[in-house]
């Protein structure tokens, strides 16, 4: 069998020699508050021959629109998402370019211009030059005190005048009150009122500012329950996880935040921190009830992009009791999922013609199955041949053992993700893979290594080993998915994924630290993370941390922004109501390159007698090693490689 294996899989691969240059060392961009910025930059070729690669950005608001390049000068488009961003933020990244010629990081910085009250003699930046505007042009000064951005003026020792400006402001073009803020503000001497209503406004005016200077500081605010300087904080953030009490569609939620703000302790704005689906940020206005020693809101809320959130609460300045359930968006591809059946037929591949590879047309290939594999662009050469004979080991494999773990799939409309899923034995042939003695089933071993293979593999294998499976649905608030353009995006909750896993072990962590952990984490700089777990490495030598500490940078960048971003799966409608949903090659290119340094992992995981079977090893080292013959080396072969489940919705 191994002389089988050997013939058919054997190959070669090449990296093309030079490096690539960009049109500019650093993108800089600034733009104002809530706008799109849309630019482009060049890679260049710095030697001859064929060039080709694939860009990403490691941050969500920067979009890059050109992900594929060839040819010897190509313009990269991108488009940055200012939605939302506030003034002065400051938002750093960087361009990845994965390419046959290595590969490169093109950082960029986006700051969001702080808007500004222009006036004829300059920009308006506080009070003081409000007065000297006034000085000089009193018409033009009365003009600005009522535009709406005046409110800018009101910062840093400025702030406490505030309400006065609330108060005079209400009466828009009336000079008097101009001249009655600027006194208030000791930039002009008090006048002589002469009649009653000016009188009135005087006194209106003494009050405001005795109240304004009395309380510069923090307001009293004796009749509320709380200050809104105690509740005006974040709830739930790694250093105080206790603080949240959260929960989602009933079940609680773990390892994520609300930011609370008010002004009044009457009513304020909770912002929800990546929990609707597809929002980064959510804010909803409520009002606050006093209740005993609490405030409790409740309400219904329609966010910007669709979702319906119904919500109630409690809050105090220790914790905030907050339940919430969602009704995503109304999309088609919300339903549930089964797998698809697993047929063949005719379809291209690269194989060899006269000595000569070409594409060519095989009569026995899978078209639809549980895994779903798509390649394109594929090099006419041993390397592009030796591919196509690996993803159809890899696709005849999980269509056979994915039926075992994984009955259906169902995207919820609260955006929830479920999976219909079995613990029950996984078997090979009619041996579960516990129970395999590589020495006595040599026969059931070889043969299904063969139909993997050579492709030989029939529906009848597969529906075999599924009797007496039991199916059990998972757990809610472990995934999320979202549609935007055409795609699905899901989010992992890691620390409610870390806390499962572990819940059930000798020693249960805590899940407090597990969230403070993880947001922690995903607050932090990708390299500098990198470098630390390097150091940590160094200290515990741990194998996981070894392959994570000597990832290049751009993959640790892209399994970073996979993880804490989330996962953008593209998704195809075919005949009779096949759906592939599926990873496009940059999606998983990190993930590809990580596997040789999982392989002697995976090899301490097997059974000793299967560790040592000289068939299993080679098995392992065709899928893993890197090396000409393992898919880390010939996955630049294909511009397209597109991996993922067919599914098929239930009739």
């Amino acid at each position: 069998m191994q002389e089988i294996i050997d013939r058919i899989l054997g190959g070669n691969f090449d990296y093309e020699n030079g490096s690539l240059e960009f049109s500019c060392a650093k993108i800089e961009i600034s733009l104002s508050q809530g706008t799109i910025y849309e630019g482009s930059f060049h890679i260049l070729s710095a030697s001859e021959g064929y060039v080709k690669g694939s860009v990403i950005s490691d941050h969500l608001r920067m979009e890059c629109m050109t992900d594929q390049f060839t040819g010897s000068d190509a313009e990269i488009f991108y488009c940055f998402h200012g939605e939302d961003l506030e003034e002065g933020d400051v938002i750093k990244g960087s361009f990845s370019v994965v390419s046959n010629r290595g590969e490169y990081n093109l950082p960029f910085v986006v700051t969001v211009e702080h808007g500004m009250l222009n006036s004829s003699i300059g920009a308006i930046r506080n009070l003081f030059h409000f007065a000297n505007l006034a000085k000089s042009n009193w018409k033009e000064a009365v003009r600005l005190f009522y535009d709406p951005e005046f409110l800018r003026l009101f910062q840093g020792n400025d702030a406490h005048f505030y309400d006065s400006y609330r108060i005079l402001s209400t009466y828009e073009g009336n000079e008097q009150n101009v001249e009655e803020f600027l006194i208030c503000i000791n930039k002009k001497q008090q006048l002589e009122f002469l009649t009653e209503e000016k009188e009135l406004v005087k006194k209106l005016l003494y009050v405001a500012c005795t109240a304004s200077l009395l309380t510069s500081c923090e307001e009293t605010y004796n009749d509320k329950l709380f200050w809104p300087g105690e509740l005006n904080q974040e709830y739930g953030s790694y250093i105080k996880p206790a603080t949240l009490d959260l929960t989602y569609s009933g079940e609680k939620l773990v390892g994520k935040t609300v930011d609370f703000k008010t002004d009044d302790s009457e009513k304020g704005t909770i912002t929800l921190n990546d929990i609707i689906p597809g929002e980064k940020t959510t804010p909803i206005q409520i009002d606050l009830c006093e209740q005993g020693d609490s405030y409790t809101f409740s309400g219904k809320n329609i966010t910007m992009k669709g979702a319906t959130v119904t919500y109630s609460g409690t809050l105090t300045p220790k914790t905030m009791k907050l339940d919430l359930n969602v009704a995503m968006p109304q999309s088609k591809w919300g339903k549930s999922y089964g797998l698809s059946g697993f047929t063949k037929g005719k379809k291209m591949i690269v194989g060899t013609s006269g000595g000569q590879y070409v594409w060519k047309e095989s009569s026995s290939e899978i078209l639809t199955g549980a895994f779903y594999v798509h390649l394109d662009d594929v090099e006419l050469t041993k390397s592009g041949s030796t591919l196509f004979m690996r993803m159809k080991l890899v696709q005849n494999a999980l269509c056979y053992f994915i039926p075992q773990l994984l009955q259906s799939v169902t995207l919820q409309p609260d955006g929830n993700v479920i999976a219909n899923y079995t613990t029950s034995p996984v078997y090979i042939g009619s041996i579960p893979i516990s129970n395999i003695d590589p020495d006595k089933d040599t026969g059931t071993i070889a043969l299904f290594v063969i139909k993997f293979m050579l492709g030989t593999l029939k529906e009848s294998d597969i529906t075999s080993v599924l009797a007496d499976r039991t199916w059990a649905a998972s757990p809610i608030n472990l995934i999320t998915w979202a549609a935007n353009n055409g795609q699905i995006k899901m989010n992992l909750n890691l620390p409610a994924i870390i806390g499962l896993a572990t819940q059930d072990g000798e020693t249960p962590i805590d899940p407090g630290l597990i969230s403070g952990i993880t947001e922690a984490l995903a607050k932090s700089n990708p390299i500098q993370l990198k470098k630390l777990l390097g150091t940590l490495n160094a200290i515990l030598d741990n194998q996981f941390l070894g392959i994570i500490a000597n990832m290049d940078d751009a993959s640790f960048r892209q399994v970073f922004y996979l993880l804490t971003e989330g996962i953008v799966f593209n998704i195809m409608e075919e005949e009779n109501g096949h759906t592939n949903l599926y990873l496009a090659k940059e999606s998983t290119t990190a993930f590809i390159q990580l596997l040789p340094g999982l392989q002697p992992i995976v090899e301490g995981l097997l059974p000793e007698s299967m560790a040592s079977n000289a068939t299993f090893k080679n098995l392992l080292g065709y899928l893993m090693a890197n090396d000409e013959n393992g898919l880390p080396y010939l996955w630049n072969s294909a511009n397209t490689i597109d991996l993922g489940l067919g599914l098929l919705p239930p009739k």
